[in-house]
């Protein structure tokens, strides 16, 4: 029989799981904090596989970027209070902050609560993240991108290749307004992705001053090549194009870009509370009585070889060109566009981290009236797909412990409130939750996860 969980006694009973063996903890912090490390690379080499890396708050800057290529989960103060700006000494350098690499199969990475930066002496940062060659899972929750911006274009902000399970849950990629060429905000190569209530933008063309050469135009949201992507409660946004700027003789502008551009791969947008897909807007310039106008973006493009699906209540926007004017369709391409004509499940929570004796929220929704079931564990699994279900499961179902059963309301929305007991054996846990809707019309879906990690 199914055992069905109170909320006050899910993670008390997930830590007692006899499967679960709680690895070490490593502590990072300033000088004079007491912590083990005062720098994060320093702990990240000292730690054995399987341990929690814990950072208290503060700025990090070191010459020496973040490498991991170990199974490690490593918590931040949270994106607002823990940062890291990997610096480079000489100016050809553009430092990566951060590289994920070579996972294993059955090594899993779980980062979250850190803000990512660089900082090179020419002005030219480099992209923040990197995942590649990863047969093991990688989890980042609540990270983020900070200024600088790129003033030279990178092959994308975040770039994950030919890496079989990455999850981002509550992040922020931004690749803001570049005087150079513009960057992507996500490149996905030969991977399967999962975006979770996230935000990710590409990079905004600069006007150009006096110099007859068009701007750069705007810089693809997402790009994905050869992969699987999906996607839910996330907005996607392509860069938008700009003018000549004060050129008397000539009038110049470049388009904006579509928000997610998909070759040879299956993207899959499960809508939820803020799943926005919009493209950039195209440029306008004025000289000399000529008028130049740049083409809006699409919300999707998507070539011949790539599959598009899109539930009910996904909102798709293509981007106005340089006058305000609207392309009549947000996709375009020659692939596949597949529209489920309902709502699909969908999870957020409310942190990616809770403090002892205080309570994580969970967000649910799916179809009016329609049962919702969510599940926890600690541990997950390679992705398993169940016929006749959308999505698939994630959790690990050996260790998953069901909570109480929901019904969506007639918006399609549920709640649930988790306590969190002050038991100092939960810090450093992380769960991850993941919901499974049965619809009033027979449908049945699997969100995407998220992730909560216990802090004091």
């Amino acid at each position: 029989m199914m055992r069905l969980f109170t909320l006050a006694g899910l993670f008390v009973f997930l830590v007692l799981q006899p499967s679960i063996v709680l690895a070490g903890i490593i502590t990072v912090g300033p000088a004079g904090s007491g912590a083990a490390y005062n720098d994060i690379a320093d702990a990240i080499a000292a730690a054995l596989p399987g341990d929690t890396i814990r950072i208290a708050p503060g700025e990090y800057v070191d010459a020496t970027p973040l490498v991991v290529d170990k199974p490690l989960t490593i918590l931040g103060a949270g994106s607002t209070q823990t940062s890291f700006q990997a610096v480079a000494a000489t100016i050809p350098a553009s430092p990566l902050p951060l590289l994920i690499d070579g996972l294993q199969a059955g090594e899993e990475v779980r980062i979250v609560g850190l803000t990512l930066s660089s900082q090179a002496v020419s002005g030219n940062p480099a992209s923040a993240l990197v995942v590649q060659n990863c047969v093991g899972p990688v989890v980042l929750a609540d990270v983020v991108r900070g200024p600088p911006t790129p003033n030279v274009a990178t092959p994308g902000l975040v770039q994950v290749r030919g890496s079989a399970q990455v999850i981002f849950d509550r992040c922020q990629f931004d690749a803001g307004v570049s005087l150079g060429e513009t960057t992507p905000g996500m490149v996905i190569e030969n991977s399967v992705v999962y975006i979770n209530e996230s935000f990710i933008e590409g990079g905004d063309a600069a006007a150009v001053g006096f110099f007859p050469l068009p701007p750069d135009r705007g810089a693809v949201g997402l790009v994905a090549t050869g992969s699987e992507v999906r996607l839910s409660r996330s907005t996607v946004r392509g860069g938008d194009g700009a003018g000549s700027l004060l050129d008397p003789t000539f009038a110049l502008a470049s388009d904006g870009a579509a928000a997610i551009l998909a070759s040879a791969s299956q993207v899959l947008i499960r809508g939820g509370s803020g799943n926005w897909l919009m493209g950039g807007k195209g440029g306008l310039a004025l000289a000399s009585g000529m008028t130049a106008v740049g083409n809006g973006g699409f919300a999707i493009e998507h070539d011949a070889t790539s599959l598009i699906s899109t539930a009910s209540d996904v909102f798709l926007q293509a981007g106005p060109d340089g006058l305000g004017v609207l392309p009549s369709m947000p996709v375009a391409g020659a692939g596949l566009w597949h529209q489920v004509p309902t709502p699909m499940a969908t999870i957020d929570v409310n942190s990616s981290q809770v403090g002892l004796g205080s309570a994580v929220s969970l967000d649910l929704a799916g179809e009016a009236g329609g049962l919702a079931l969510t599940y926890a564990a600690l541990s997950q699994v390679s992705a398993i797909h169940a016929p006749g279900i959308y999505g698939k499961i994630i959790v690990d179902p050996a260790t998953a412990v069901p909570l109480l059963p929901q019904t969506l309301n007639v918006l399609g929305e549920a709640s649930l409130t988790l306590p969190i007991p002050p038991l100092s054996s939960l810090v450093g846990i992380t769960a991850l939750f993941q919901v499974y809707t049965v619809g009033t019309s027979g449908t049945l879906s699997l969100s995407a996860p998220a992730l909560v990690a216990v802090v004091r």
